[in-house]
């Protein structure tokens, strides 16, 4: 059970079209309310965690694209292409999974709030050892460009320990003249 009625609709057949307000309309069921409370009851479900369904749900966000929450339509007026947010039907349901917030404006059209996506690739790059063999303070450095000491680049290989150096008694940088 993954909490999510509109998912649930199509996967039982409703059109995508449809599903959103035929979950809406199947949820106020007084026979389907009562279903879902057993269901929902913690010694009826599944709760196993599973590496594997951590580093799933992890990639969900992690892979989250913000343009996939769009579509674009041609405005008739001005002929020109317009992005418009995707209903929450439109969506996959790893793209339902990476949302944090849903604002509905007035007229009923959502805005979506991502995961932030740099804690899940964070946590991902650690799970694999994409980040232990580096030190932390060369990794920060690469992350805002090339890193010079006593004027010559700095090398390393990405997977190899990182080059020693102390960074307290490195020289200063030069001044540059205006």
């Amino acid at each position: 059970m993954d909490f999510n009625a509109t998912q649930a609709a199509i996967r039982t057949g409703y059109s995508k079209h449809t599903a959103y307000s035929q979950a809406s309309r199947l949820l106020k069921n007084v026979e389907i309310k009562a279903y879902i409370a057993k269901l929902s009851n913690p010694k009826e479900m599944d709760l196993t965690v599973t590496a594997r369904k951590v580093l799933d749900q992890l990639a969900r966000l992690g892979y989250a694209n913000a343009m996939d929450y769009y579509r674009e339509v041609l405005d008739p007026e001005t002929g020109q292409t317009l992005l418009v947010t995707k209903m929450p039907s439109e969506l996959t349901e790893d793209q339902q999974a990476a949302i944090e917030e849903v604002i509905l404006d007035d007229k009923g059209r959502p805005t979506y709030r991502l995961a932030r996506k740099d804690s899940s690739l964070d946590k991902m790059g650690k799970h694999l050892k994409l980040f232990t063999d580096m030190d932390p303070l060369v990794q920060s450095f690469t992350v805002m460009g090339q890193v010079l000491v006593d004027g010559k680049p700095l090398v390393f290989n990405v997977g190899q320990p990182a080059p020693q150096f102390d960074i307290k008694n490195a020289p200063k940088p030069k001044e540059k003249p205006e």
